[in-house]
């Protein structure tokens, strides 16, 4: 199996502000070249870039994301947070921290933050899960963050 070549490109557009934004990132080379094609025009080329682009952020949040949740979750490998539940060893500070906060939320609540930062779901997807709008998954995320800082502030 070939490996994917990548290669820089820069990409300028205006974004949801109206503010024009230059941006770098990485792409498939054979798929960069084929967008350089005489019969594509230039408004498609951008529109393939910045979808592009956009996945790239997709990719490097949730690496973000997984690498922050493993580093409280993850043991020699092990699973911290089983489905949900309150099976938590707690041998660091942070993994007590995880385990009082799991602790003051109800199981929808802990199921949400498992989906969004252990399984890497969207809000779109939890919110399919959930049969709720995206908007609600946002506000009860924001409640959950809400409940938490009062918890400590306390």
């Amino acid at each position: 199996m070939e490996k994917t070549k990548l290669v820089k490109v820069s990409l300028t557009f205006v974004n949801k502000k109206g503010e024009k934004k230059t941006v770098g990132f990485e792409m498939d080379e054979k798929y960069y070249k084929d967008l350089q094609h005489s019969s594509i025009t230039a408004e498609q080329r951008e529109e393939c870039m910045l979808a592009e682009y956009r996945m790239y952020c997709k990719e490097k949040k949730i690496k973000r994301k997984t690498q922050s949740i493993n580093s409280f979750y993850k043991q020699d490998g092990e699973l911290l947070i089983d489905s949900g539940e309150e099976k938590i060893k707690t041998l660091t500070y942070a993994e007590e921290k995880v385990k009082e906060i799991f602790k003051i939320l109800t199981e929808d609540e802990r199921q949400i933050i498992l989906w969004l930062y252990y399984d890497n779901l969207t809000q779109d997807e939890v919110a399919k899960k959930l049969n709720i709008s995206h908007q609600a998954v946002s506000k009860r995320l924001s409640k959950i963050f809400e409940k938490v800082r009062n918890h400590y502030a306390n």
